[in-house]
């Protein structure tokens, strides 16, 4: 069984594009203006003693210096930001963010050069 969103949620993935009220939003991060330290769920240490980087997780993080590729919007209020960044010099960590406050909700590890994007199910996106 996949996720399912609530049925007021909007989920936009890159491929698709942003409303721009989000793309205003993220251009602000991309200044540096939005840097945040981190606190994980429990679900996100869970996911973390598995890809095994408990140890090596961010604290912090500057949405600025990140691959946003996927957000949620509730209410017209920015929900959740999924994010790319560098791990270590072969792997990238993407996280699951809440918008309002720190916590990531889940994370994994992704080989840099992985294509794991090209076969993203677009319909469960919506267009902007």
């Amino acid at each position: 069984m996949g996720y399912k969103p609530s049925t007021n949620e909007k989920r936009y993935h890159i491929t698709k594009g942003f409303p721009k009220s989000v793309v205003d939003l993220l251009d602000k991060a991309a200044r540096g203006k939005y840097e945040m330290q981190l606190e994980y769920t429990h679900h996100a240490t869970d996911q973390a003693i598995l890809y095994g980087c408990r140890d090596n997780l961010p604290v912090t993080i500057n949405w600025g210096n990140c691959y946003i590729f996927e957000v949620a919007v509730i209410g017209g209020v920015l929900d959740k930001v999924v994010l790319r960044t560098e791990f270590d010099k072969d792997n990238d960590i993407i996280l699951a963010v809440n918008a309002a406050n720190p916590r990531v909700r889940t994370l994994w590890i992704n080989e840099k050069n992985d294509k794991r994007n090209e076969r993203i199910d677009l319909e469960v996106y919506d267009t902007p």
